[in-house]
């Protein structure tokens, strides 16, 4: 009887070591599993990261030439002004030739009509 309750008390803690043996398998597989998932994870972070970086490269190359433009843009500007101030001059000293020649053919016409009139 004694070893009857002995061998009962053995095979019981085999049963629940077979138990906590399957337990450990399934934690084993959910770790392994949740491992690989990580790992995927971490693949994709990793070209994502990537992928954002590369975007940051190019935005930064987009902004460098947009400067560059408006740097350019801002010197044609400048010329463009610079042009007009000596158009404006040009003009407005073609207006006093202008204005000098229509006074001296008024004074030309005068001067004909006078003589004309003295003839």
């Amino acid at each position: 009887s004694q070893m009857s309750e002995q061998a009962k008390r053995v095979l019981e803690q085999e049963l629940e070591l077979t138990r906590q043996e399957g337990q450990l398998a399934e934690v084993r597989d959910r770790l392994e599993a949740s491992e690989m998932e990580a790992s995927s994870w971490k693949t994709d972070l990793d070209q994502k990261s990537f992928a954002l970086e590369d975007a940051r490269s190019q935005m930064s190359e987009q902004a460098k030439r947009v400067l560059e433009q408006e740097l350019e843009l801002t010197r044609q500007e400048g010329q463009l002004a610079e042009v007009r101030d000596r158009l404006e001059a040009s003009e407005m000293e073609a207006s006093s030739w202008k204005t000098d020649l229509d006074q001296k053919s008024f004074a030309l016409e005068d001067a004909r009509s006078q003589m004309s009139e003295q003839a």
